[in-house]
């Protein structure tokens, strides 16, 4: 089946995947050996994340779901639902108290993934959320959408910064420099 999303560790020793066969699985680099697959998601994994010390595994999918996997165990450690459309990507605040996701119903939402609580919500694009960040101080958000813009939200506040517009095409993936 199609692999839908890619992240290695933050040790760089393992890499994880998600497809549509709707697994979550976990990779030895070193050796390509398959090291767990977690089963629970009822259609196509879409989003993977590692938490900050690689220790929790967070996962978005079609089926509308984020779901938290413990990566020594494979154990199902909760599952955060409310959406009204497919969960198209996962992001951890670097300080690893928030996560980030967004969806094909327009938003991106802030989580905290202790309690399964939300927080925030993003609302603001006309179309698919497939991408979203964190600044490296964990400050700032940005979500890249199928209406050809990314925006820039303030964490915290949870208000719109910016727009950056000018692409002909969908804003699929996105990312922060290093220095923010």
């Amino acid at each position: 089946h199609w692999v839908c999303c890619l992240q290695f560790s933050p040790d760089g020793q393992t890499l994880v995947s998600g497809s549509d066969d709707r697994t979550v699985k976990l990779w030895d680099v070193s050796t390509g050996q398959l090291l767990r697959s977690f089963s629970g998601h009822r259609y196509w994994v879409m989003a993977v994340a590692f938490n900050a010390d690689g220790t929790i595994v967070a996962s978005g999918s079609e089926d509308q779901t984020v779901k938290f996997w413990e990566v020594s165990t494979g154990k199902l450690l909760n599952t955060l639902s409310g959406y009204s459309n497919s969960v198209l990507s996962v992001a951890w605040s670097p300080d690893g108290q928030m996560l980030a996701s967004s969806s094909a119903d327009y938003t991106a939402s802030l989580w905290d993934p202790n309690t399964g609580q939300h927080l925030k919500r993003f609302s603001g694009h006309t179309h698919w959320v497939w991408s979203i960040a964190f600044s490296p101080d964990g400050t700032l958000l940005a979500s890249g959408s199928d209406d050809h813009t990314t925006k820039l939200w303030t964490v915290n506040s949870g208000s719109w910064c910016r727009t950056f517009e000018g692409s002909t095409h969908w804003a699929l993936s996105i990312a922060f420099s290093p220095d923010g």
